[in-house]
């Protein structure tokens, strides 16, 4: 499995008008992380600049402007790192992108590879995408979350993981250690230790797999399943759907 763990700041909210400021980045194949980067570079001239945007950088025009690394730069430098992990020719050899509120992130660089005269931004990375905020979101909404927001800030406070907030390469490393306190199982709202998944689990939603099966086996009642067959067919199923994907979810 190969992994790329992104992050932007830019200077808006469209990726068309605003540009990338900003990229950081964690390469991680088969659960190691063997390459990071991590580049400040102009936007392109044509690029809008929110001061508003800015400012939650911690930055400012002059500023902006100043940084000598011109965005062609930055492409080629990027480029080259993806091409040393992956094959842009290769159907089955791309990363799957990885961070906190990916379609964001995907967004900007698609355009920002348009403006350096290269289309082909999906030659590196799948459709699919391990994104992290709808799972915030969702164990938010069930109460296993109780903060005032779901921010990556407020998620990385929760389980204790350094982040520079806005900067590019922190935010991509706390995304990617937010991953691994969720995957391990353990939740810092339960005292009791309790598997995270068990928690989960306790709704009993059925899979397609087993709505199926009910249907092979004449048993239309959930509660023929008991709570140790829920539990294997969902530890796995959680953060498979979410890498393929399904959710679509607005910048935090």
């Amino acid at each position: 499995m190969k992994r790329l763990w992104l992050d932007t700041e830019t200077t808006g909210l469209d990726p068309i008008k605003n540009g990338v400021i900003q990229i950081g980045a964690l390469i991680e194949i088969d659960g190691e992380v063997v390459e990071t980067f991590n580049e400040r570079f102009q936007p392109f001239p044509d690029d809008k600049i929110s001061e508003k945007a800015l400012e939650i950088n911690g930055t400012t025009e002059n500023d902006v402007w100043r940084c000598s690394n011109l965005p062609t730069m930055a492409y080629e430098g990027f480029v080259e790192v993806l091409r040393k992990h992956v094959d842009q020719y290769d159907s089955k050899d791309k990363f799957v992108l990885a961070g906190y509120n990916c379609k964001f992130d995907d967004e900007f660089m698609r355009e920002w590879f348009v403006k350096n005269d290269d289309k082909f931004w999906g030659s590196y990375v799948k459709r699919q995408a391990l994104d992290l905020l709808p799972v915030m979101i969702f164990l938010h909404e069930i109460g296993l979350v109780k903060t005032d927001d779901v921010k990556l800030e407020t998620a990385s406070k929760l389980f204790n993981i350094k982040h520079d907030a806005h900067d590019a390469l922190s935010d991509a490393k706390a995304t990617y250690e937010l991953y691994g306190e969720l995957k391990s199982g353990v939740t810092p709202w339960d005292a009791m230790g309790r598997s995270f998944w068990n928690i989960l689990n306790m709704g009993k939603h059925m899979t397609e797999a087993q709505c199926k099966a009910d249907d092979a086996y004449g048993r239309s009642n959930q509660s023929d399943y008991d709570d140790n067959e829920n539990e294997r067919r969902l530890d796995g199923a959680f953060f498979q759907s979410f890498e393929r994907g399904d959710y679509d979810v607005s910048k935090e």
